[in-house]
């Protein structure tokens, strides 16, 4: 699959992600902010782990992160 189908309702988003944005190896949820490089900062300031740096993706800047307990999330922002 190419692109990022996705369909939003009462502000939940629900995208499929292709084989070129997989990012994790299970599900994971995702955020959408205004600035990934500055909420890794602020997150990992806070306790959070990088487990995958900003990087550029076919549709958005995305990266991976740790919570303080052991969950991956993904924070992403449109390129």
């Amino acid at each position: 699959m190419t692109g990022s189908p996705r369909s939003t309702a009462a502000g939940v988003t629900v995208a499929l992600a292709g084989p070129a944005e997989q990012v994790t190896d299970s599900a994971a949820p995702s955020y959408k902010v205004d600035d990934v490089t500055a909420a890794v900062e602020r997150l990992t300031a806070r306790g959070g782990e990088v487990v995958r740096a900003p990087e550029a993706g076919p549709h958005e800047t995305r990266a991976v992160l740790r919570d303080p307990s052991g969950n991956l999330f993904v924070l992403y922002s449109p390129l």
